[in-house]
């Protein structure tokens, strides 16, 4: 609202004598009169000119209709001709016809020359009116004066076999721009509207003028009389219209004076009355699709539909008190702070519902990754310690180790030297060699632990993939073999380095291990728990590693796949598989970070992690790494279930591929 408007008032109101309102009203009567005569008279001459152009129109018409129809008449002429007299030459049928006519012809053969023309001008004319082309079978009206006496209608017919005939119904040019064929009736017709506009002109003064002035007269007092009653409820109109507006554009100003605080207010029927900019800007509703269109209970509604794009908040913080996730228009998820309150009237009435709301997602997931970043420092600290204490114990027990395998040698030497029976030598070799062989064992273990437990470098350097996955499997076969799952590896021979970081590849693939020895052990408690019986899958328990190259969109790709034929994941949980802190175990048996911990591995190898599973039929994780001839790849979750499979009863999963 302008300054200009805020500050109008009745002294700006036009004031007039009784005597300038007479003047002014037959002032504008006469303006009236005036423009009333010019548009009958714009009229009648448009009238007339219109019916004088559609009859000169019409004329011209009819004679090139009419000249149409004598060229056509004259070249059947020459085709009847031809027919009667099929032996005589073209060339005398054309010359016998245009001596019956007295009309111009010629003939023309197939390659558009002249054989035969009643004038020597024909065949330049020909060529001036059809070009180098051969004249077309038709009808066209040529009047120019360049034609001459052979204006008129050319019109070309099929004589015999590709001889083609030109007749010319002669029609000369007008002379001198003169408009031959306009016609009496046009002329008459434009005198009788000149003359009905001269006697309509002079009987308007009385038929129009008159009655107007003292129409105007009449009401020219009415005016007067109510000229100070509008001037004073102008006055007061203008009053309660500048007040009205400034209260209007300072609840206006205080309404939008945030771009972060959504303020939603509706009327004792919950339609919304008022939305902001803020609110707009979060929800991604305008003004015009919620104002006294939508109440508070359908926006409440559509904004707590399930999202299409899922911020990863709810698996990190759960909302606070008085805090909610939103779905705004376009389905993102948003975190807000919310405070619903009645608007009270100053009668104590209910007057609607105030609704006031802050977008917390971005500080919510700040939060979020700090609580991340804080949480991989403890678990990296307590990773290093294990390192450490791996290494420590590693080096203690190989002294022992390694004195007991010096002992059992010597044994087994001096055993040899003993004058015993064969039978309790036989016995007691059996036994030294089996210590030695768990010694040996024990030795292999202690140094994959010390091998383990030695930080990474953090360089990715090509890699042979079989000796992190024998590292991986040689220290946890033994754990999965006491629990009865079966652990096997395939891996063709012809597999190509990868570039990863081993000690890096390692943990993902402890963790990915790790993860499948304990759905198989959650999957027992909970079939123990209903009779004792086997595990719901029906099969022994078993983790297959396969490994495969993969051509995908010009980039070879190393695809190894960790497959179990366990329990399975329930399809609301594949999407927040990833998330740090997500876990299906119970309290006190998971961090959640195992698997968001590897996912981000295997993002700083430039390759990606998928998951597939179904329940009752296992889970496969796919490590997509890079070759030595990969580009870098794009950081993608891919989630992939199988329903169609499910519903098709199709046993050819990637766990049974495996």
């Amino acid at each position: 609202m302008t300054a200009d408007r805020e500050n109008l008032s009745s002294a700006d109101l036009p004031r007039a004598t009784p005597a300038e309102l007479q003047a002014s009203t037959e002032a504008g009567a006469k303006r009236i009169f005036r423009r009333f005569l010019l548009m009958t008279f714009a009229l009648s001459s448009l009238v007339g000119v219109a019916m004088v152009v559609y009859d000169v129109a019409d004329t011209l018409l009819a004679v090139e209709d009419n000249l149409q129809t004598s060229g056509r008449r004259l070249g059947q002429i020459a085709q009847r001709l031809a027919r009667k007299h099929p032996n005589v030459s073209p060339e005398k049928i054309v010359a016998e016809a245009a001596a019956l006519t007295r009309a111009d012809m010629a003939l023309i053969d197939e390659k558009g020359r002249v054989l035969w023309s009643t004038n020597t001008r024909m065949p330049g004319l020909i060529r001036k009116v059809y070009g180098n082309q051969r004249p077309p079978l038709g009808h066209r009206v040529n009047i120019s004066k360049e034609l001459g006496p052979q204006s008129g209608a050319w019109t070309v017919m099929a004589l015999r076999g590709q001889l083609r005939v030109l007749t010319i119904e002669q029609r000369e040019p007008e002379s001198e721009g003169s408009l031959r064929y306009m016609t009496i009736g046009a002329a008459v017709m434009g005198l009788g509207l000149a003359v009905s506009f001269l006697f309509m002109l002079v009987t308007a003064n009385w038929v129009l003028h008159q009655p107007l002035k003292r129409l105007v007269e009449q009401l020219t007092g009415a005016l007067r009389r109510d000229n100070e009653r509008r001037r004073e409820a102008e006055e007061t109109a203008i009053a309660a219209r500048n007040e009205a507006e400034r209260q209007m554009a300072f609840r206006e100003n205080l309404m939008q004076a945030s771009d972060w605080v959504g303020i939603v207010a509706t009327d004792p029927d919950d339609k919304i009355q008022v939305f902001n900019r803020a609110a707009t800007n979060i929800l991604g509703y305008s003004e015009v699709e919620t104002v006294g269109v939508m109440t508070l209970h359908q926006l409440r509604r559509r904004t707590h539909r399930e999202p299409s794009e899922r911020i990863d908040l709810r698996g990190l913080l759960a909302p606070s008190e008085g805090e909610e996730f939103l779905v705004d228009k376009n389905g993102v998820e948003h975190l807000v702070q919310l405070n619903m309150s009645e608007i009270i009237d100053a009668d104590g009435d209910r007057a609607g519902r105030l609704l006031v709301f802050i977008d917390v997602t971005e500080r919510k997931r700040l939060q979020a990754e700090l609580q991340v970043q804080e949480l991989q420092l403890i678990q990296a600290s307590k990773m290093a310690s294990l390192g450490e204490m791996a290494t420590g114990v590693a080096h203690e027990l190989n002294q022992p180790l390694n004195h007991i395998g010096l002992l059992a040698s010597r044994i087994a030497r001096r055993l040899r030297k003993v004058d015993a029976p064969e039978d309790d030598q036989e016995f007691v070799r059996d036994k030294l060699d089996k210590v030695q062989g768990q010694v040996t064992r024990a030795s292999k273990i202690i140094d994959q632990l010390r091998t383990f437990g030695h930080p990474g470098s953090g360089v990715l350097t090509l890699q042979d993939i079989s000796r992190p996955i024998d590292n991986v499997t040689e220290l946890i076969r033994q754990q999965l073999t006491g629990r009865g799952i079966k652990l096997s590896t395939a891996l063709p021979d012809d597999l190509p380095p990868v570039r990863v970081d081993e000690s890096q590849l390692e943990q993902v693939l402890i963790n990915l291990l790790n993860n499948a020895r304990d759905a198989f052990s959650e999957s027992e408690d909970s079939d123990s728990a209903i009779g004792g019986e086997t595990p719901s899958t029906g099969r022994t328990p078993e983790i297959k590693i396969t490994g495969s190259t993969v051509q995908e969109d010009g980039t070879t790709w190393v695809k190894l796949e960790v497959s179990d034929n366990g329990p399975g994941i329930p399809h609301e949980m594949l999407d927040r598989i990833f998330q740090p802190f997500f876990t299906t175990k119970e309290v006190g048996k998971g961090t959640g970070l195992g698997l968001a911990i590897s996912y981000s591995l295997l993002q700083g190898f430039g390759g990606r992690l998928e998951v597939w599973s179904k329940l009752g039929r296992g889970t496969t994780f796919t490590l997509w790494l890079r070759t030595s001839h990969s580009p870098t790849a794009e950081h993608v979750v891919v989630i992939r279930e199988d329903q169609d499979a499910a519903s098709r009863g199709s046993s050819d999963t990637p766990a049974e591929k495996a």
